[in-house]
């Protein structure tokens, strides 16, 4: 068994339309998140809780694999084939002080491209979740993104103009972050789609 706890943006930030644009299912999605029960998709190593042992009973992180970025997912993949339960502790938070910008992101997704390509090889029993969402919003016409401005104040939920406000912003900056990572992610596997992968990975092993 393992504890997820909860990550919010440091007091002393200023939490800006892109910083509560990743909360939802592109850097944490807590919000998916129904009762006790977390996904080892929601293995977050920002603030996680396992025994020792189960770690090391898996052969701990993957770092040639996976130096950065997609690490805590194959661990708590891993974690889970092993059997691991993870529960979700909000009332275990911490805070995370690290301002973040969309030019950060870009630069960021170049190298988040090659890690999902290289999880995708290994586990092509998944989908390639960031390529998936990012080929199709390039594929739609551009978007300028008018309601990321309402994210501050606005949830998802909100009636009317929160989900609005949040299409138009996912879009956008979906947009935005597109071009890099595709253009990674060709240079990782040119003119293969990521439905051409199964059957590449290999074994799962500790």
């Amino acid at each position: 068994m393992g504890v997820l706890g909860h990550v919010r943006w440091a007091r002393e930030t200023r939490v800006t339309p892109l910083m509560r644009w990743l909360e939802r299912g592109i850097q944490v999605d807590y919000a998916a998140i129904r009762g006790i029960e977390a996904s080892w998709f929601n293995f977050y190593t920002t603030n996680v809780s396992v025994p020792r042992v189960a770690l090391e009973d898996i052969g701990g992180f993957d770092e040639e694999r996976f130096p950065i970025y997609y690490e805590d997912l194959d661990v708590g993949y891993r974690l889970h084939l092993r059997g691991l339960r993870l529960l979700y502790n909000p009332r275990a938070w911490a805070e995370h002080l690290h301002p973040q910008t969309l030019d950060q992101w870009r630069r960021r997704m170049s190298v988040t491209a090659a890690a999902e390509w290289r999880w995708v090889t290994l586990y092509p029993e998944h989908p390639a979740y960031f390529h998936d969402k990012l080929a199709e919003a390039a594929a739609r016409p551009p978007a300028r993104g008018r309601g990321r401005w309402l994210l501050r104040w606005f949830g998802p939920r909100f009636p009317l103009i929160g989900p609005r406000a949040w299409g138009s912003a996912d879009l956008y900056y979906l947009q935005q972050l597109a071009p890099t990572f595709l253009d990674a992610w060709g240079r990782e596997a040119p003119g293969q789609p990521p439905s051409e992968l199964e059957g590449a990975g290999s074994e799962v092993t500790s």
